[in-house]
């Protein structure tokens, strides 16, 4: 699993031409840094949604990185963290007619060092998509809040205050 989340990342860090595909992301806060995670729909099961891909394959990914740097149990870091999938920035790239459309929450920062470019890399669709403020994709307050605590985390970011 790791393989696959890390591989689109380390193409856009070494400049490689990814094949064009739908599918979603998230920018997640490890603990040295943000980090693009992309979930690519030929990689991945089309019908993946963020939920699913915030249990299945996030949760285990964070919760591994951060029990070392908080020095903690890693399944009661999954536990805490399962319930915030909506805290982190994310987006859905899909494709309209001849179009790719990227909805997103409009909520990755420059602080992150994540930029559109990067996430048009993964999916290999660089120039040839719209970007769509999603209000579906916005991170959510509890959810950030939620994870500040549990990851130990003073740094803010943007979300929307429902």
């Amino acid at each position: 699993m790791e393989s696959l989340i890390t591989r689109a990342h380390e193409a856009v860090k070494n400049s490689l031409v990814m094949p064009e595909s739908t599918g979603i992301f998230y920018v997640v806060r490890m603990p040295a840094n943000w980090e693009l995670l992309s979930f690519r729909y030929d990689e991945f099961p089309k019908d993946i949604g963020h939920p699913d891909v915030w249990e299945q394959h996030v949760v285990p990914f964070l919760s591994a990185h951060w029990a070392r740097e908080l020095q903690t149990d890693p399944d009661l870091l999954a536990q805490s963290i399962s319930l915030h999938c909506y805290g982190f920035p994310r987006g859905r790239i899909s494709i309209e007619g001849k179009n790719y459309r990227i909805s997103f929450g409009d909520d990755i920062t420059k602080a992150m060092g994540v930029n559109r470019a990067q996430v048009e890399r993964c999916f290999g669709i660089e120039g040839k998509c719209v970007w769509k403020r999603d209000e579906h994709s916005l991170c959510l307050k509890p959810d950030v809040f939620g994870l500040q605590t549990s990851l130990a985390l003073d740094e803010d970011w943007p979300y929307f205050n429902k």
